[in-house]
């Protein structure tokens, strides 16, 4: 927004006028624009669109029995007080501890923000920012409130480069160093991997539940590396997980036994009938087209892909989780082979900082930023968690200094299997219908230079139809 408004700036000022003058004309109108704009959209605090519950699931009136955190985009040089708030969130009582806590991309941003954008910094720099966090006062004593360590998947920022991808050529040592802050074993198979997904289990610490007779694990999380093996989405057929994970993937949604070992009460052996609930995550929206931030929409073929892959391996009583965008959403796709609920996602970014931080209302965000898929947002920042009783889970999205609940999203784990897609089926979620009552999503078709130039202009001729009106 902040962009934005200095193209209309720039537009505007006479710049046959000496330079001094023209640099206090544009500061004034910036300041002028930003409070119209504020005035003319929304509030100055950020709202949220509040979804609780499934439309088909009620929640549940049972205390939880296993509650774990989830979050991205963590600026380590701000104020972390907050964690705080989201220990007291996830702790089900005095006496039990949080089960763990899940990262989904940027626990730091080990690049630096200089005068000409983000730049990599040296790996002993990298190293200083991992220990410098790891070791703060606020986040070692909340996860000493953690039954178990934190664990997580990266997004580009902690990886070590705004937008890295394949090409990034310091990946596998700074692989080591993501791995180092997440405590993870140096004899872990982990550490040979090319990337950093793996299985994470979430094991039933009350053995009271009627759960422990059906299911191995509360909730499992599927942590997917979106970075490491990721093309240039403009390289025909780009992908992003890279062939060695999707081989990975399948194996694991198949038969995890190489990863967590035989089942124990589980009566199959794939991956959703031995885990209670499961979360498929990774750092960026699967869901969304939006061009203004990354995502799988740019990578139609992998996107295909992965959603094939969950509903062929029998996916049940799951969601997808990500981070990255500075907001929180709640998208969903309608789709027979996921049940009733279809495909639902759940965003949550950031911890640190939001698009409400700038300036941004609801209603900017949505003239600018509407989404056919979206059934909810809250562009404050926020935190996720999973709760899981003995009918339901919950998947809830907290704002940061409160705690309180801004989205949530019930699945019923009595919900018995799904239905399976034949191996010639195509899900065709690239051509799913948008409402018509949407002003800017028709432009979405177009390429981003040329929408986003035409949001541009309408923006500029209705500022430009305010100002006449006081000229």
């Amino acid at each position: 927004v902040s962009v934005l408004y200095w193209h209309m700036a720039l537009e505007w000022i006479p710049w046959t006028v000496a330079p001094s003058k023209a640099v206090g004309v544009s500061v004034v109108l910036l300041c002028v624009m930003h409070l119209w704009a504020l005035w003319a959209f929304g509030s100055f605090a950020p709202a949220a669109k509040i979804v609780q519950g499934s439309e088909h699931v009620p929640l549940p009136s049972l205390a939880p029995h296993t509650v774990v955190g989830w979050g991205a985009c963590n600026k380590h040089d701000r104020d972390q007080r907050f964690w705080g708030v989201v220990g007291r969130a996830l702790t089900l009582n005095e006496t039990r501890r949080a089960d763990g806590f899940v990262w989904l991309g940027d626990a730091i941003y080990a690049d630096d923000l200089g005068a000409s954008g983000w730049r990599t910094s040296s790996p002993t720099s990298m190293a200083a920012k991992y220990t410098a966090f790891r070791q703060s006062l606020d986040y070692a004593q909340f996860r000493n409130k953690l039954l178990a360590e934190p664990s997580g998947v990266w997004d580009d920022h902690d990886m070590g480069a705004d937008g890295a991808s394949r090409s990034f050529e310091l990946k596998s040592l700074t692989q080591q160093l993501y791995l180092d802050f997440l405590a993870v074993p140096k004899t872990s198979p982990r550490r040979r991997r090319d990337g950093v997904y793996h299985l994470h289990t979430v094991p039933f610490h009350n053995t009271s539940t009627a759960l422990t007779t059906r299911f191995d694990f509360a909730v499992c999380f599927v942590l997917l590396d979106a970075r490491f093996h990721r093309d240039d989405p403009k390289v025909p057929g780009a992908d992003i997980l890279g062939e060695e994970q999707w081989q990975w993937l399948w194996s694991v949604l198949v038969d995890p036994t190489d990863e967590v070992g035989e089942p124990r009460v589980a009566r199959q052996r794939d991956l959703f009938s031995r885990c209670a609930f499961t979360a498929v995550a990774n750092g960026i929206q699967v869901l969304s087209d939006e061009k203004p931030t990354e995502n799988w929409g740019v990578y139609p073929g992998a996107r295909e892909r992965l959603l094939r892959t969950l509903a062929l391996a029998g996916a049940q009583r799951f969601v997808l989780l990500s981070g990255d965008v500075h907001y929180a959403d709640y998208l969903t796709v309608p789709h027979m082979a996921f049940g009733t609920d279809g495909i639902v996602e759940i965003t949550s970014s950031g911890l640190t900082h939001s698009l409400a931080d700038v300036g941004v209302t609801p209603e900017v965000f949505d003239l600018l930023n509407a989404n056919p898929r979206r059934a909810g947002r809250f562009i404050g920042r926020s935190f996720g968690s999973i709760a899981v009783t003995d009918t339901t889970a919950v998947v809830s999205v907290h704002e940061v200094t409160t705690g309180a609940v801004v989205l949530q999203h019930a699945v019923n784990i009595d919900t018995v299997g799904n239905t399976l897609l034949q191996r010639d089926h195509r899900f065709g979620i690239d051509v799913v219908a948008a409402p018509s009552k949407r002003l800017f999503h028709a432009m979405d078709r177009l390429p981003f230079t040329v929408s986003h130039r035409v949001r541009l202009r309408i923006i500029d001729l209705l500022a430009s139809g305010w100002c006449a009106l006081f000229h």
